[in-house]
């Protein structure tokens, strides 16, 4: 590359040609806007820091470029105050380098990219007091075209988000409903530190983390860390991802997802630590078809997240959550102000298996201490060598571990379950039962005496109850309108368990379902 000095940056970019370099060896103003077309191997290079201060007016723009490297420059107020137009933009271009730079208090968006190819890194950048009012991606934008057909990888590593917005969303990256395959965002070694809008948000898209990342105290209507809409996440091998502190004003402290996947991956360290939701799901709040999936030796801790309503780390809705191989899980100290303390589960599957560990401690609620579980069948399965304990969960009314409602909890396949020092005033342990079931609904009751709701306890499960209680009844178990089936190959124990009826299980008076034993 040729290196050509100029007097003036205007000046520089106006006479820009394919294979030179542009060095900016001091501070400088750019207060027009500036399009570049149909350049080959090009680059804007600073020298000793310099800060190139837009005005508020100023834009570079490029259009069908490749090979583009952006480095060592501050841009300061680039694009237009009234938020018309971005700071730098890239259109129908390729190969994209910006590295240790920083873009600090843009006022529509700082980087905006459509409709482009190949590989885009950007490196060691820093964003600050970037914002757009009611818009989108106030640091990052990134959409593709619908007829596009090449896929792109979105690199960004080591860069720090700090105190942007308020906006919609500080990095937006939208493939336009294509194939979520098309354009993949690495993040690594990347903070995103108190944004007023959603940190990253995705769509058909795969978000991969790997590294260190973490987001704390950032503010949100929906997802204070992510939101992924028809998109993938994938905690990535050996990745140490924490969020801390944020809060999303209606749904999902953290985490929001609707018909998207979520995967935590092998030896991945992922803590969800006192983050809150006004509505549901303080850590996590999943529906539409979701999945979350931790597998492979991940661990992943949540604690002390809260829920105004249910799911105070976790919600789902017509979703399914895998908890397996190997995978260590503990939910601690997590509370919800309705249902489900730890983890709210609403026409949806959660499945303890294969070797993992699963801990619920000290988790609140009024329903559900630990976990609810409710309607059209929902299922809660520990199986497969699983091995589950809750431990002083504790509801104001029902189910201090587990409330289950028109739904199925299964033990099998050798797993062992331990519910110790929990507490409510029915079920001090697990409470199972139909709500709506009465003497005047006998169709209600005849399909749920099909489906066999409740309890069942198959095939070389364990499971213990001891030191529980309940102020009313049902020191360990709670049963109405419900089944608790156990197999001769089961075992179940109950110690020290208190209540002022049934100090181990009640029956309710109303149910006409017994407990049993498969032979």
């Amino acid at each position: 590359m040729e290196d050509h000095q100029f007097h003036s940056i205007f000046h520089a970019l106006s006479n820009f040609t394919s294979n030179t370099i542009i060095t900016v060896v001091s501070d400088a103003v750019l207060s027009s806007i500036v399009v570049l077309e149909n350049l080959e191997s090009v680059a804007i290079i600073g020298q000793g820091n310099p800060t190139v201060n837009c005005n508020g007016v100023g834009e570079i723009k490029f259009v069908s470029c490749n090979n583009v490297i952006i480095k060592g420059v501050n841009w300061e107020r680039c694009g237009s105050n009234d938020s018309s137009y971005p700071g730098m933009e890239f259109y129908n271009s390729s190969n994209i380098l910006i590295q240790t730079c920083s873009f600090h208090h843009s006022t529509m968006q700082a980087v905006v990219m459509s409709k482009m190819s190949g590989n885009v890194y950007i490196n060691n950048c820093q964003f600050t007091h970037n914002k757009y009012h009611n818009g989108h991606g106030a640091t990052i934008y990134y959409t593709s075209a619908p007829e596009q057909s090449t896929r792109v990888l979105l690199v960004m590593n080591n860069c720090d988000f700090t105190m942007n917005g308020p906006a919609k969303s500080v990095v937006y990256i939208d493939s336009n409903n294509r194939a979520n395959d098309f354009v993949s965002l690495l993040l690594q070694t990347s903070t995103f530190t108190h944004n007023q809008g959603i940190p990253i948000y995705i769509s058909h898209t795969s978000l991969i983390l790997n590294n260190s990342v973490s987001f704390k105290g950032n503010r949100a209507t929906a997802g204070g860390g992510i939101y992924s809409s028809n998109s993938i996440i994938i905690f990535g091998d050996k990745c140490n991802v924490s969020f801390s502190d944020n809060l999303a004003s209606t749904n999902g402290g953290t985490i929001y997802q609707i018909y998207s996947k979520m995967f935590f991956t092998m030896n991945s360290a992922v803590m969800f630590a006192n983050n809150s939701a006004v509505k549901n799901g303080g850590a996590i709040f999943s529906e539409g078809m979701s999945l979350i999936s931790f597998e492979d030796q991940s661990l992943v801790t949540f604690s002390g997240n809260r829920a105004e309503r249910d799911g105070g780390a976790v919600f789902v809705g017509k979703c399914a959550i895998y908890i397996i191989g190997n995978s260590t899980v503990t939910f601690i100290r997590n509370g919800a102000k309705i249902k489900g303390g730890a983890v709210d589960i609403i026409e949806s599957n959660i499945t303890f298996h294969g070797s993992s560990t699963v801990t619920f401690s000290n988790n609140s609620a009024e329903d559900g201490g630990a976990v609810s579980v409710a309607l059209d069948n929902s299922v809660m399965s520990c199986g497969e060598n699983s091995s589950v304990t809750f431990t002083g969960n504790s509801a104001t009314y029902n189910g201090g571990a587990i409330q289950a409602n028109e739904s199925i909890i299964t033990f099998h396949g050798s797993s062992t379950v331990a519910f110790n020092n929990n507490s409510a005033r029915y079920g001090g342990a697990v409470k199972v039962y139909v709500l709506s079931v009465g003497y005047d609904s006998p169709p209600k009751y005849e399909r749920i005496a099909i489906g066999n709701p409740g309890m069942s306890c198959g095939d070389n499960s364990k499971i213990s109850f001891n030191g529980n209680s309940a102020t009313v009844s049902g020191g360990a178990i709670y049963v109405g309108y419900s089944i608790i089936t156990s197999h001769a190959s089961s075992t179940m124990s109950f110690g020290d368990n208190s209540a002022k009826y049934g100090g181990a299980v009640y029956v309710s008076i109303l149910s006409c379902h017994v407990v049993k034993t498969q032979q």
